[in-house]
């Protein structure tokens, strides 16, 4: 699903449960459930988070380092693509004036082989300061472009994705360094395995699973501990859950139970493993896939998917704000 449709039914689902009798009693949320603008700020950020492991996502635009690689890279490709449009335009035109002689050879000397000659060179001299539009309308010369451009956009986009992991890794291995030598808390480390996993592995696996749901949970409430305001951690694991196991397991890939299996996978171990009966049986289980397959995210059904989930979502939420209006504890903080 979107951004936009996560976070809206994260914050919608946070009022909810703080409505909601039965769910307003649960240990999580009970005494937690005061309903606030930071809260709900919170809900959504619990919301968008998930997807932080995407260059795409709605949160990586507010993101400062996925943020300012982006804007590098972005302002890179640009100079690049514009300097290859430079070289082949004039490399091309250069060619056919050089050239002239060896045409003028083969086609015969006549005025229109001349002006046909000179008027195809200074086109793709111009081509070369000009703008992409006016390149890609020539056609041997668009070909040439676009199949370099493309190898440039994808080199860019492989660095770009390498730069982020080297930030997020250096800042983990950092983090982990720094609480060896001073104090050895578990809570940095817990913030050093979430800023790897985000890092290392790949979109919808470890953010979606359970254990980035329960490390997530522990840095919420430690934060939310810190600044004596319990409900925002609440607010904060409403949103992430409603994320993971409200929305996403709704899309035809799921979610997964775990990220042990992926794990196991990238240190290379899962296959030595596999020739035990009892791993393949906790692994059958753990690298299943949580699916309830009624949309695709970016179709035209599953968009539709979404307005109406949201909507109705809505309607539910305004109902039972209404209905609680009088006494329903609301406030900014």
């Amino acid at each position: 699903m979107t951004g936009k449709t996560h976070y809206r039914l994260g914050i919608m689902y946070y009022l909810v449960f703080s409505i909601l009798p039965f769910m307003a009693s649960m240990p999580i949320i009970k005494g937690n459930s005061k309903i606030s603008l930071a809260a709900i700020g919170a809900a959504a950020l619990g919301a968008l988070i998930v997807d932080s492991d995407t260059e795409r996502s709605m949160i990586n635009q507010s993101n400062p380092v996925t943020f300012g690689v982006t804007k590098i890279t972005s302002s890179l490709e640009r100079i690049l693509n514009r300097l290859l449009r430079f070289i082949i335009g004039f490399s091309s035109g250069y060619l056919i004036l050089h050239n002239i002689p060896w045409i003028i050879q083969k086609f015969g000397a006549m005025d229109q082989v001349y002006f046909i000659s000179y008027l195809i060179a200074f086109t793709c001299i111009f081509a070369g300061i000009a703008s992409e539009r006016f390149i890609n309308r020539i056609p041997v010369i668009a070909i040439i472009y676009n199949t370099c451009s493309t190898t440039i956009n994808v080199i860019l986009s492989v660095l770009k994705r390498f730069i982020v992991l080297i930030i997020y890794a250096t800042f983990g291995i950092a983090l982990v360094i720094y609480n060896l030598q001073n104090g050895n808390h578990v809570m940095l480390y817990i913030f050093a395995i979430v800023i790897l996993g985000t890092a290392v592995l790949p979109h919808r696996t470890f953010l979606h699973s359970i254990e980035g749901f329960i490390l997530y949970s522990i840095i919420a409430v430690y934060i939310s501990g810190i600044f004596e305001a319990p409900q925002l951690g609440t607010a904060f694991i409403v949103g992430y859950f409603s994320h993971i196991y409200l929305a996403d397991v709704l899309t035809n890939t799921g979610v997964p139970v775990s990220v042990i299996p992926t794990i196991l996978r990238k240190i290379g171990v899962h296959k030595r493993l596999m020739k035990f009966s009892f791993y393949r049986i906790i692994c059958k289980v753990l690298d299943a896939r949580l699916c309830i397959s009624v949309m695709s995210t970016g179709t035209a059904s599953g968009n539709v998917f979404e307005y109406i989930y949201c909507s109705l979502l809505f309607i539910l939420t305004a109902i039972l704000v209404i209905s609680q209006q009088g006494i329903l504890a609301f406030s900014l903080v």
